[in-house]
């Protein structure tokens, strides 16, 4: 089946918003410039935060998913240590990203979103992709 134009639209998005998380160059959490990856704070199912660049972390492969000691997946099996100790990390490490966290991880949009969301976020997202983040 083909892809719908929104469809197309935020595979696009996500490829962007990758981009620009990842542009920090380095680990966040370790400095290791090696398989990074982009994670989102707020789940990426969350669409209106989805592609905000505060919702993002540069993370090594290790530090996103299968850390034993910091991760913020954590690995399958393993305790939520492993998360736990992730989040007492990026609470004292980012501590104005913790607060935008914090204050924006319960909200849900109210309203489906409409593809008119979509072309102005993807517009700020480009708007991002120039400026520095770190």
């Amino acid at each position: 089946m083909a892809k719908t134009k929104k469809q197309k639209l935020i595979k696009k998005m996500d490829d962007l918003w990758s981009r620009i998380v990842r542009k920090v160059g380095r680990c966040e959490v370790c400095g290791c410039i090696q398989g990074l990856e982009a994670h989102h704070l707020i789940e990426r199912g969350n669409h209106y935060y989805r592609f905000d660049i505060h919702n993002g972390l540069c993370l090594c492969t290790s530090h996103h998913q299968f850390s034993a000691d910091k991760s913020a997946h954590g690995r399958k099996g393993s305790s939520m240590c492993a998360v736990d100790r992730f989040l007492e990390w990026f609470k004292e490490y980012k501590p104005e990203q913790w607060k935008w966290y914090q204050e924006n991880k319960n909200n849900k949009p109210m309203e489906t979103l409409r593809m008119v969301f979509y072309e102005e976020a993807y517009i700020k997202l480009r708007e991002s992709e120039t400026q520095e983040w770190n």
